[in-house]
This record gives structure tokens, C-alpha cells and sequence, in this order.
């Protein structure tokens, strides 16, 4: 998918519409430090408390693209400070919480939203179906917590927390090589990394073996139209510093509210502002585009 800041094959990257870049061989993987055991704890213990507020609607992404589907909290934080939970055939959901930093959340209310360091939104969470259940849960966790509405969690490391273009000095690799995205379907290491924010947008570095041409960002909102009228499957890789989202979507409806283009299937769906857009590419892999 395509959009601002964080996309797996756009960005503010200054290049002409119809510029073709031929992709050169992918970096090496150098993995980095384990997260450190304090914060790995606190983030532990966090997923857990999460895990207790029953079944969870999330919605992730950016301003300019946003995806909302179920939430499976996985059960287990790696050791390097990531965790993969498997979503579908082939789809996996990645919880990054080294780059948390705040917690928001009203007693009563029925949201909590994780943040980044600059307040900027990376996960926003709901319950599925609001039950009495779910708000003594909700109530309990930001009291334990320190009662809200906005508590600080200090998940972040002091060091690797600027985007990087030597993509093999950044811990991402780590978090991600180690976690088995390398494997993910149709996305590297590096795009997954591009999403994180972790990893500078550059046109020169590969998606696969191809060739990357840009083309108009508004013509996304169209292509997406067209595969929902078609019913036809789209493979989505979005996310952002604190989750990252690899699947498969089948969308049934599209609608537009709010200067926004809304997707729907089942359990899915998708938010576009399509003014929002900075840039797309479409990647051409084996003479498949």
C-alpha cells in the first residue's frame, strides 16, 4: 500500500511520475542488541494486560491510510522486543513495542491509543463488543497504570530510535529478521523496515529483483475501488514504528464520508484520504506487476 509517512513502496522521495529505478541487490542483515530487560518486561507485562480486555478491534496505519481489522495480542514478547501473531493464510501481525511511549485512555471510555514519542497515534484499540467485562478491565488497566487519561511507559531505547539509511545498522533487522518477516509474503525485510519508519524511503533500495516505476498516488483510490467492484484479493503490507500489518483483504464495499474513501470486507476495512498520498510505485517482479 502507498501513503504518508510510512509506506512500503512511497514517500516523500522527490521523484517525477513515469521515473523508472532499477532496484540493485538487497543489504545484508546485521542484527543488533537485544531489547533490554527492564523494558522488556514492561512490555511484557503491558501485552499481557492487554490480552485481559477480551477480544479487540484495532485500527493502525497513518493519516493518510488506515486499516482496521481484529486484534490478536500474542501471548509472548521475544526477546529482542518484538512479537508475531498470525493472521489468516500467510498474513502475521507484528507488535513492536520498543517504540511505545505513551498510553491513552479515559476511565468510562471505551479506546486506548499507543503513541509515539512526538504523541503521533501508532495503535489504536477497541473492543469488539463492549461488555460489562471489558470495562472493569479498562478501568483496572489504567489504574494500574496511573489513571490516565495520557501515561508515560518509556518502552523506547536511549539509542536507534532516527530513522537510518544503512539498513543493516538499525535494531529493526533484528526485530524483524528475528521474528520471521523475511519470509513474509511478497515483502522483505527492507519494505516491512520502510513502514517502521526505522528505515529511510529510497527508490534505489530493492523491493524484490524488478524495476519500481512511479506513477500518480491518485490513482490508488481508484485501483482500490476497482478491486472491491471485482471482489478481487489484495495482498496489504502497511503500518508504522509501533505495528506492522502483512495480510491478505477481500473488500465488498466502498463509500465515501468525511473526505475520506472508505473500504469494507469482512472483518476489514480500509481509510483512505487520497489528498493524503505522497507518492506510489508499482513494482514489476517477474513480469508480474
Amino acid at each position: 500500500m502507498f501513503a504518508r509517512p510510512y509506506g512500503a513502496f512511497g514517500g516523500s522521495i522527490g521523484t517525477r511520475v513515469g521515473q523508472s529505478v532499477t532496484a540493485p541487490a538487497p543489504p545484508q542483515i546485521d542484527l543488533s542488541p537485544s531489547f533490554d530487560s527492564q523494558r522488556w518486561a514492561r512490555a511484557s507485562a503491558l501485552l499481557a494486560d492487554l490480552g485481559c480486555l477480551g477480544p479487540l478491534w484495532m485500527e493502525v496505519g497513518n493519516t493518510a491510510l488506515r486499516l482496521a481489522m481484529p486484534a490478536p495480542v500474542p501471548l509472548r514478547l521475544a526477546p529482542n522486543g518484538a512479537a508475531r501473531a498470525t493472521i489468516g493464510d500467510g498474513g502475521s501481525l507484528y507488535w513492536l513495542p520498543r517504540q511505545w511511549m505513551w498510553l491513552w485512555g479515559v476511565p468510562g471510555g471505551q479506546t486506548l491509543s499507543i503513541e509515539d514519542a512526538a504523541g503521533e497515534t501508532l495503535l489504536k484499540l477497541v473492543p469488539r463488543r463492549p461488555t460489562p467485562g471489558f470495562a472493569f478491565a479498562h478501568a483496572a488497566l489504567l489504574k494500574a497504570y496511573g489513571g490516565g487519561p495520557r501515561i508515560w511507559l518509556d518502552m523506547a531505547p536511549n539509542t536507534g530510535c532516527q530513522p537510518l539509511r544503512d539498513a543493516g545498522a538499525h535494531p529493526v533487522w533484528s526485530l524483524l529478521a528475528q521474528t520471521g518477516a523475511a519470509g513474509t509474503q511478497d515483502a522483505s525485510v527492507a519494505d516491512l523496515a520502510e513502514l517502521s519508519g526505522m528505515l529511510a524511503l529510497d527508490p534505489n533500495r530493492p523491493r524484490a529483483m524488478g524495476e519500481a516505476i512511479a506513477v500518480d498516488p491518485s490513482l490508488v483510490a481508484g485501483l482500490l475501488d476497482i478491486c472491491t467492484d471485482q471482489y478481487q484479493a489484495i495482498w496489504c503490507a502497511m503500518g508504522n514504528a509501533g505495528v506492522l500489518v502483512t495480510r491478505n483483504l477481500q473488500l465488498a464495499h466502498a463509500q465515501s464520508h468525511g473526505g475520506r474513501r472508505w473500504l469494507r470486507g469482512r472483518d476489514v476495512a480500509i481509510s483512505l484520504d487520497p489528498e493524503g498520498l505522497d507518492s506510489a510505485w508499482v513494482v514489476e517482479r517477474d513480469g508480474v506487476h
